[in-house]
């Protein structure tokens, strides 16, 4: 029974994304089930182990995981490399960010704004942060939330965000439309362009002082 829910917890994740029809985040969502199957595999070469009338089952399954566990690990490693290098280096932006955050402060949007919120929460609340992933913002006297392009978009109408933060590789259809909402509604200055493993970032600023003749209304 043990070795049955064991073996089932590290199924789930693969099972649920098949259900779904998507690989998205499979890699990382299967972590949670390795521990599981893990278990579920130690127990049953534990099991195997205290056959005493099959010793010779005993040696060839041990013999069998080690000439496994070669190639596996040598396959793991290649990926886990894969996809930890297929991520941009952040250091320098995060060094960059964590001065212009004291020059500009409120409210910061970033492409990928995970890593950044952790590294710069002791100066910067979580809350303070939005991605481009998912955006919703409420106009000041209005009911009802806007989601989506039109949530940006009257977002920067009104210079919401003090920062932005851009390497148009993740969501680069939604990047190139916030960088033409800031430039119809002016204010937006680059302040910095910092290379990446992977391209590079733009940081944006909104500075009042610098602020260009808007080409849209405000609302």
């Amino acid at each position: 029974m043990i070795l049955t829910i064991l073996a089932i917890g590290g199924m789930l994740a693969p099972l649920e994304q098949a259900r779904i029809h998507t690989i998205t985040s499979l890699h990382k969502d299967v972590d949670f089930g390795a521990w599981l199957a893990a278990s579920a595999a130690g127990y049953a070469l534990a099991q195997i182990s205290r056959i005493r009338k099959y010793r010779t089952l005993s040696f060839m399954t041990a013999g069998l995981i080690a000439v496994a566990i070669l190639p596996i690990g040598i396959l793991g490693s290649v990926q886990a490399s894969k996809l930890f290098y297929g991520w941009p280096n952040s250091s320098s932006a995060l060094v960059k960010l964590r001065d212009l955050s004291r020059s500009y402060p409120g409210k910061y949007l970033a492409e990928d704004n995970d890593i950044l919120a952790y590294y710069l929460q002791s100066s910067v609340s979580w809350q303070d942060w939005s991605n481009t992933w998912f955006f919703s913002y409420t106009r000041p006297g209005a009911r009802r939330s806007l989601t989506g392009p039109a949530a940006y978009q009257a977002a920067i109408d009104r210079h919401y965000f003090s920062l932005v933060l851009l390497d148009f590789l993740a969501t680069p259809r939604t990047d190139n439309q916030i960088v033409t909402d800031m430039e119809q509604v002016g204010g937006y200055q680059v302040v910095s362009v910092i290379p990446s493993s992977l391209g590079e970032y733009t940081i944006w600023a909104y500075s009042p002082l610098e602020q260009l003749e808007p080409r849209r209304g405000h609302d």
